[in-house]
Formats: structure tokens, C-alpha cells, sequence
């Protein structure tokens, strides 16, 4: 009986091809789900069996409850793109990186303007946003920092005090520019 819960088109994808013995298949995949006992209750659900409150059966573990949590905001926007590509059965997650604040201090030449410091933090950035990413064993590498900064006019002389090294990327947080401190 498993096999009547199956959708249409992926019953025909699976008798699709040439052959003859193919060839005598192809008319009952097209009629599976047509019955009078599918109807609305597959309707607009690949074919799966709507349970309760609009959730399939198969979105529910045998106790009942829910396999996942419903997504909301930024996931559903996500999820409402997925939906329609994925496979029937998978149980997608989506979820975004925690931020991982990276202080800096800089010493050496003094406190710069305010359009040599949103230059500077925008280099920072830019690092962070081409190196970083969330899964370790990876690091930003603070030389690459040191090149943007040198390149901009009017930082002459800088020295990075904090942080002393290349930035290691950590499993579920991407860098984020924390605070920086400008010492004489």
C-alpha cells in the first residue's frame, strides 16, 4: 500500500524509458492519486497526505510530534525558496552563523579622521567578508588586514597591537568587526 501514497510524477520518472515492458507501464502512474480516495487530501502536497493543521504525516515522528521547528523571518524566506526544488522527503535546515566580534587596537599613528577611520574599518570588512567563514580550520589572515590598511592614505606608521595574530575561524560564527581603539 506504500505505493499508493507515492506522487504522480514520481512514480512516472520511475517507469520512464524506452522498452516495451516500460512502454506497458506508462498509463498507471498517471492514474494514481486520480482515485477517489486521494482527491483533495493530496492536493497540493506532492501527493503525501495532509495530517492535522495543515502538516503532513510525514513531517511527524510516530509519537506525533513535530520533526522540526516551523521556520519564521529570515528562514522562512529561505525555506519558501527551497520548497519547491527539494526533495519530498527531506527535512531541510537553514540557520545563519552566530557573529564572532574581532576587536582591534592600533597604535602608531595616532587617532585618524573620521573618513580614514570608516576606510579602515571598511578594509577590515572586506577581509572578514572575503576570509571568514563559519567552519574551522581556516583563519583571516591578519597580513591581508595589514596590506588593506597600508593602502589607504593617512595611516602611515600603524601597528596592529590586538589582535597579534591571524584570526581563526570558528565552526557556526562568521568575524564581525568589534571595537577598535586608535592609541597614540
Amino acid at each position: 500500500m506504500a505505493s499508493r501514497l507515492m506522487p504522480a510524477a514520481c512514480c512516472f520518472r520511475r517507469f520512464s524509458g524506452a522498452g516495451s515492458r516500460t512502454s506497458s507501464l506508462r498509463g498507471r502512474p498517471r492514474l494514481r492519486g486520480a482515485g477517489a480516495g486521494f482527491g483533495s487530501v493530496l492536493a497540493g502536497h506532492h501527493g503525501f497526505p495532509v495530517g492535522t493543521h495543515g502538516i503532513s504525516q510525514y513531517d511527524t515522528f510516530p509519537n506525533g510530534s513535530l520533526r522540526g521547528i516551523a521556520a519564521t523571518g529570515d528562514q522562512l524566506t529561505i525555506a519558501n525558496q527551497i520548497f519547491p526544488v527539494q526533495p519530498v522527503t527531506a527535512l531541510v535546515y537553514v540557520c545563519g552563523p552566530s557573529p564572532n566580534a574581532i576587536d582591534f587596537t592600533f597604535s602608531g599613528m595616532g587617532t585618524p579622521s573620521a573618513v580614514v577611520q570608516l576606510a579602515i574599518q571598511a578594509a577590515i570588512h572586506y577581509e572578514f567578508l572575503t576570509q571568514g567563514e563559519p567552519i574551522a580550520g581556516s583563519s583571516v589572515d591578519l597580513s591581508d588586514i595589514e596590506t588593506a590598511i597600508a593602502g589607504i592614505s593617512g595611516t602611515a606608521g600603524f601597528v596592529i597591537n590586538v589582535p597579534t595574530g591571524n584570526i581563526v575561524n570558528v565552526t557556526g560564527e562568521l568575524p564581525t568587526l568589534g571595537t577598535i581603539t586608535y592609541h597614540p
